[in-house]
């Protein structure tokens, strides 16, 4: 698990029940449907089933969402602890930084340390950081 992901662990059971009871009021809702088939008041008992399982999935969805959510923002904590680490100003770090290596994001694109340079996305390598700016700027 990430480091991150302890921040949303109760969040996570409280989705996890509310998903659980939305899966046994669909299964419910079903019952009573299928029990209507046998009474007097077909479309009356059918109906009630038939809007607890509508219910029923509305509450899986909604948990479904929220988990998504969570994972979302999980994810997005990870990356600006990443992101974080890096230090635009500091040249040394970039000419000591690993290949591949994130160093900044620049409207909204990511600059790489290169084996030669930097690099944007799939284009490079520039010389510069600036450099490799310019070239984000160009594409806007």
């Amino acid at each position: 698990m990430r480091r991150n992901s302890q921040q949303f662990k109760s969040a996570r059971k409280l989705i996890a029940v509310f998903e659980i009871i939305g899966w046994l009021a669909i299964v419910a809702g079903a019952v009573v449907a299928m029990i209507a088939f046998g009474e007097r008041a077909f479309w009356r008992v059918f109906s009630i089933g038939a809007l607890v399982v509508l219910a029923g999935l509305v509450q899986v969805l909604a948990a479904q969402i929220a988990r998504a959510v969570s994972v979302i923002a999980d994810n997005s904590g990870e990356i600006v602890a990443r992101l974080g680490t890096l230090s635009p100003d500091n040249k040394s770090r970039h000419s000591k930084s690993e290949i591949g290596t994130v160093l900044k994001a620049y409207k909204g694109r990511l600059i790489f340390r290169a084996r030669e340079g930097f690099q944007v996305g799939g284009s490079g390598p520039f010389q510069t950081e600036r450099e490799a700016e310019e070239f984000i700027d160009q594409k806007e």
